[in-house]
């Protein structure tokens, strides 16, 4: 895990000298967490969202008070918005939910991005993807990845494992019936902590030293679900059940 010293908060002025950031969906899970260490740090960013609105609503410090980020109002396929939108950045940041639309989304977005000549690209990717992967979002990053390849963008590829977080989707299931169910039991993943990705995602914003390649995160053990329902079994003092 990456630590991350903000030192004490400052308002950006034209001579600053820490990169100019911009945050592509920043309204999306580990977005919005990286814009808040931003702004903690005193290097407030520039937000790219389809719905300006939406996004301000999540944009928010820890006490619940309004991250001072400009918000810009545009799709990401829109390329001549997201020329704009990038004129005057030296690093941007990609983190779009798993969706069938992401492929295209994020390909429009790395076409405006090579157009605009922007410096740098830091893309939230996966583990290991592959274009014959069984899962479909492995497959997905795996096409994203080639096409960022084929258009020259010096890039940063961030590559966490899956989230730990997702066993909270299975959570009211856990506490109303002490189980719940999935399709893969014997699986092994080394799950990850997602605020453990928001870290290392800033550190690259913030240092050059730390951009370039594949940074591939992961927990410290591979885990099956069953073996998570035995951990939960111990942890919330009842059996806990995994149905395949």
């Amino acid at each position: 895990m990456y630590q991350i010293n903000p030192g004490p908060p400052s308002m950006p002025s034209p001579s600053c000298s820490w990169p100019r950031v911009l945050i592509a969906a920043g309204g999306g899970r580990v977005a919005r967490r990286v814009a808040a260490a931003l702004c903690a740090a005193g290097e407030p960013p520039r937000a790219l969202a389809r719905d300006p609105e939406k996004t301000r609503a999540v944009l928010l410090d820890r006490n619940g008070a309004s991250l001072p980020v400009d918000v810009v109002g545009a799709d990401l396929t829109d390329i001549d918005a997201v020329r704009r939108a990038l004129k005057g950045i030296d690093i941007a940041f990609l983190a779009l939910g798993s969706s069938p639309a992401q492929v295209d989304t994020e390909k429009a977005f790395i076409d405006a991005a090579a157009d605009a000549g922007l410096p740098h690209l830091v893309k939230l990717s996966v583990a290991d993807p592959t274009p014959d992967a069984v899962s479909s979002v492995l497959r997905w990053h795996a096409e994203v990845e080639s096409h960022l390849a084929t258009r020259g963008i010096p890039h940063t590829l961030i590559s966490p494992t899956t989230f730990a977080d997702i066993i909270m989707l299975a959570a009211p299931s856990i506490q109303a019936n002490s189980r719940w169910s999935g399709t893969a039991a014997h699986g092994k993943n080394a799950l990850t902590d997602s605020e453990d990705v928001v870290d290392a995602v800033v550190a690259v914003l913030r240092d050059p030293t730390k951009r370039g390649g594949r940074h591939v995160l992961s927990g410290p053990a591979g885990l099956t679900w069953l073996e998570v329902a035995e951990a939960l079994t111990e942890t919330l003092g009842r059996p806990i059940t995994y149905d395949e």
